[in-house]
């Protein structure tokens, strides 16, 4: 018996990150979140985006500090990052009293700094006295956040740490960068091992035990993908910020294993996943781009919305699989079936090219045939390149196949490109609420679909939600825009999936609120805006005809294909909605 032979394809490299950029399934929780739970987050900057983004999902996540001349409210207390455990460990005994402190106070240019968070004012304090007084009341604020709280989320940040030596303080930054000045008798470098960093994780969650008087909480470790902006041992940066961060993620997986109520998201390995690394990090090779964050976040919904209990999960074949045989299924089977003949590469006639998702193969059935023998299709889940990333060097000229059936294009003279689903509109409201999942004989609806919002405020959080999605999305268009390759570019937007389809997948309770309509007319406010600011040139045909839709908002039945899971509309669709007729209208005008 072959002990891998029935894990799931997120067991297997070429199936789960070869195969799977999405990397939908990468975390199941220990344990949910409830909108009740009162979250707070401490540590390196990643907490801050959790924070940021559970309050835009309407999670409670309460501010518990003085918010006079604060830079931000980004974490629940005024403490800023706090990058070693050592240092949050000091600063619970603090609160309680068992912390003595002989740095209290930094001069600056302009004013007083707290040496122990000296960067989280707009501008510093008055005097010595104003400081050591917002102190106190900073310890007040992070006490009740500990004792208030039902969940903490902890980024573990950094190994590498300043101390005060009289005292032993762990400083958040080496002192003369941000106010006093560094003295070699005074201040010591100290590089944090596995056992004391283990220790000191011990002795926190101890003493957060000990502030609650025993009662449980649950705790989210993480850690932070940001390299080392320096390092102080004498070796490479390089080797120092591995060395960093190995240790800080092998210490969240032993303790994620050996506590029930500890559990470890993997931003890290999102972020630093070698399929999509080099578009995760700014130019600077360390700041992490701010689309990485937003998918990392999306993830962390994803998962943690109501995650327990969760479906089980379909048992997948082999992993001796075939690149083109994983992914998503439904999506390519559906698209592969849409391409019946082979189709050629490029020739001197061919002026319009077709570039897009799934529905590509739908609407290419529904074109008339003098259109198609014009015409060149390239559909992204068959690309073994990534035209969108090389697009400055190549021009949107290259695209090579993973599957037989399609002729590599190398070069073309197409004047317009038709940009086709693409993550717009249509099912893809409901993918950026949360992963559509293929599906399979036997599943249940629920089990492979996102929760849908149902309340007034779950749906008003949708907006800046469908703002970053509609945003990313149209910026990957302006690239195609901005390498002035083509006179005219059209986008066939995504269209909705019927309503038998919706009712499998989000029950009837759902389709009957009439709230997808709703989510419709929120998304489709911002995405007029946004298309108008971002890429004013392209034109976008939408499925707007409502003779297409039931009441619910949802495609008529009549264009749904046979599986009760497929989000595709038929290529029928695409006529009797007047799309192929639009864009005719379009190409030839």
């Amino acid at each position: 018996m072959n002990p891998y032979k029935n894990m799931p394809a997120r067991a297997f490299w070429r199936n789960g990150v070869v195969a799977d950029s999405s990397l939908a399934d990468i975390h199941i929780p220990k344990w949910p979140l409830d909108k009740s739970d009162c979250v707070v987050t401490m540590g390196s900057c990643f907490a801050q985006h959790v924070g940021k983004k559970l309050k835009t999902m309407g999670y409670n996540v309460p501010y518990f500090d003085d918010e006079t001349g604060v830079k931000s409210r980004n974490f629940s207390a005024n403490y800023g990052n706090i990058y070693t455990v050592r240092q949050a460990l000091q600063l619970l005994r603090e609160t309680g009293g068992a912390m003595e402190r002989s740095e209290t106070c930094w001069e600056t240019q302009d004013g007083f700094v707290d040496p122990l968070r000296p960067n989280v004012f707009a501008r510093p304090l008055a005097s010595p006295d104003e400081v050591r007084a917002n102190r106190e009341t900073h310890l007040k604020a992070v006490r009740e956040a500990v004792e208030t709280l039902d969940v903490l989320v902890f980024t573990l940040g950094l190994t590498e740490a300043w101390e005060a030596v009289s005292c032993g303080s762990i400083l958040p930054v080496v002192p003369g960068v941000l106010g006093g000045e560094f003295d070699a008798q005074k201040y010591a470098f100290h590089n944090f091992s596995y056992e004391e960093i283990a220790e000191d994780l011990e002795g926190f969650i101890e003493e957060v035990h000990t502030i609650r008087n025993g009662k449980p909480f649950r705790f989210l470790l993480t850690v932070s993908p940001v390299p080392l902006t320096a390092t102080a041992e004498n070796r490479h940066v390089l080797v120092s910020s591995v060395a960093s961060k190995s240790i800080l993620r092998s210490i969240a997986d032993s303790f994620s294993k050996k506590h029930d109520f500890i559990d470890y998201f993997p931003s890290f390995e999102i972020i630093t996943n070698p399929k999509t690394i080099s578009d995760s990090y700014e130019a600077n090779l360390r700041s992490v781009r701010q689309d990485a964050v937003d998918n990392v976040m999306d993830l962390f919904a994803s998962a943690y919305d109501e995650a327990a209990p969760k479906p089980q999960e379909r048992t997948n074949p082999s992993p001796h699989q075939t690149f083109e045989e994983v992914g998503d299924i439904d999506c390519e089977d559906a698209l592969l079936d849409q391409f019946g003949e082979k189709t050629e590469g490029p020739e001197q006639e061919k002026r319009v090219l077709f570039f897009g998702n799934s529905h590509l193969g739908f609407l290419r059935n529904a074109l008339p045939e003098t259109i198609k023998e014009k015409s060149l299709f390239a559909p992204i889940n068959f690309l073994e390149n990534e035209p969108l990333k090389t697009i400055k060097e190549e021009k949107f000229q290259k695209f090579r196949f993973k599957k037989a059936r399609f002729e590599n294009i190398e070069s073309h003279s197409c004047s317009t490109v038709v940009v086709v689903g693409f993550g717009l509109d249509g099912d893809d409201i409901l993918r950026s609420i949360g992963p559509i999942k293929p599906g399979y004989d036997g599943c249940k609806g629920e089990d492979i679909s996102p929760r849908m919002p149902t309340s007034n405020q779950e749906i008003e959080a949708l907006r800046q939600v469908f703002e970053r999605w509609i945003t990313g999305r149209l910026n990957l268009i302006k690239r195609i825009e901005q390498i002035n390759a083509f006179n005219k570019i059209i986008c066939v937007v995504s269209p909705a999936p019927p309503e038998k389809v919706a009712r499998f997948r989000f029950g009837n309770e759902f389709v009957d609120s009439g709230r997808f309509n709703e989510i419709k007319e929120l998304y489709a406010g911002l995405f007029n805006d946004l298309s108008r600011k971002i890429t004013p040139s392209v034109k976008f045909l939408r499925h707007d005809n409502a003779d297409l839709y039931t009441p619910s908002g949802f495609v008529v039945d009549q264009y749904a294909m046979p599986n009760p899971w497929d989000i595709h509309p038929s290529a029928q669709f695409y006529k009797d909605g007047g799309i192929v007729d639009r864009l005719m209208n379009e190409l030839n005008g």
